[in-house]
């Protein structure tokens, strides 16, 4: 449940991101604040932080380094801390190697971090340089759509993120999405293609947790079990969902059909089982047979598992006009389908050949090589 304090602090948020005006006056207050606590501060070379989705989440690839450094010997005596927007949320974290992210006293924090590991913004879309602080970027998925200066009608406050980020590691996948992240973060240092450190349990067995979720969930396992997992419409503020209720009767009769929404999306009306706030998003993706998606970077995590994979796109000129995308998403060599009957009849074919050379495009390494690429830049 969501605290009434939660949420007025995200309506705080939410002003001061849409707001020109207040963006401008947060970056002035926050900036002189981070440069007081510069000179006081001193970084510890052996204190980590981490963030995922801007302190909403305790998964992606930060996670995926921070088990890492946990089970390697090498890192016992370095203090892996989190920051998440409610810590009391995350029990999986004991209280002394959490921190809240909201409030001045985090950057305080953040500077006492001698490295910085997150998949969004670690410093609240506050840039500033940080010579004696590493800032480690894994980004949160491959990007279809348009991000920063190339979305239209960007918030100042987040444009402003994008231009001026200092990231000394930046991760990337392939050569397709180095070269978004050159253009889209110019002040940060050149991407390094190793492929997402959060797709490293996809290539992992993991058969016993599998078979443990098929119980939770109350899967059928004579049934093949489909993952749909629409992305978000940041123009239409109620749409949860491209299947009509009768489709996903239809879906739920013939198959296990998990529904995983967006983060941002509230209040789904799901038919089959959400999975939303499922925390192992890997898991789902090897319980699952099938992927339906729509724009979501999820396609290409879920090409390392070489199972189909179905684009539903009924509103692909819409979204492509609103949302803007940097492929053709013919140019992906997937299956696409623009209604409901040419879904069903896509849910049983597979061509191997297409997804493997969808998966050889956009992911070009083994994503350990991500992960063993962030611990060497620790170790340095």
């Amino acid at each position: 449940m969501v605290r009434k304090a939660d949420k007025n602090m995200q309506k705080i948020k939410d002003i001061i991101k849409h707001s020109a005006f207040f963006g401008r006056f947060y970056l002035l207050l926050v900036g002189m604040i981070i440069a007081i606590l510069k000179i006081f501060v001193q970084t510890d070379d052996k204190t980590v932080l981490f963030i995922s989705f801007s302190g909403r989440k305790f998964n992606d690839s930060p996670k995926a380094i921070y088990d890492a450094m946990r089970a390697d010997a090498a890192f016992a005596d370095y203090n892996l801390v989190w920051a998440f927007n409610d810590p009391d949320q995350f029990p999986d974290v004991d209280a002394a190697h959490k921190i809240s992210a909201n409030g001045l006293g985090y950057f305080k924090q953040l500077l006492h971090a001698k490295y910085w590991v997150a998949n969004s913004s670690i410093e609240r879309l506050v840039p500033f340089k940080h010579p004696h602080n590493i800032y480690i970027q894994t980004w949160h998925g491959v990007p279809l759509k348009k991000l920063g200066p190339d979305e239209a009608n960007l918030e100042f406050l987040v444009k402003h993120w994008f231009a001026k980020a200092q990231f000394d590691v930046l991760l990337a996948s392939s050569e397709y999405d180095a070269d978004i992240f050159s253009r889209i973060f110019p002040s940060s240092a050149k991407p390094t293609i190793t492929g997402l450190p959060r797709s490293a349990n996809l290539l992992r067995d993991r058969s016993a947790e599998i078979a443990n979720l098929q119980d939770k969930l109350q899967l059928d396992i004579q049934k093949k079990t489909v993952l749909y997992a629409p992305t978000f419409r940041e123009y239409d503020s109620e749409f949860a969902s491209a299947l009509s209720q009768a489709a996903q009767e239809g879906l739920a009769s013939e198959y296990n059909l998990l529904v995983r929404g967006h983060y941002f999306m509230n209040d789904n009306v799901v038919i089959g089982i959400d999975v939303t706030e499922f925390a192992d998003l890997n898991l789902l993706m090897q319980a699952s047979d099938i992927l339906i998606t729509d724009y979501s970077s999820i396609m290409f995590d879920y090409a390392v598992l070489n199972r189909p994979i179905v684009l539903l796109q009924p509103d692909a000129e819409e979204y492509a006009a609103k949302r803007g995308m940097y492929l053709d998403p013919a140019e992906l060599g997937l299956p696409i389908v623009t209604d409901e009957m040419s879904l069903f009849e896509a849910l049983g074919k597979v061509n191997h050949q297409e997804l493997a050379a969808f998966a050889h495009r956009f992911e070009q390494h083994d994503a350990t090589y991500g992960i063993s690429t962030v611990l060497n830049e620790i170790r340095k």
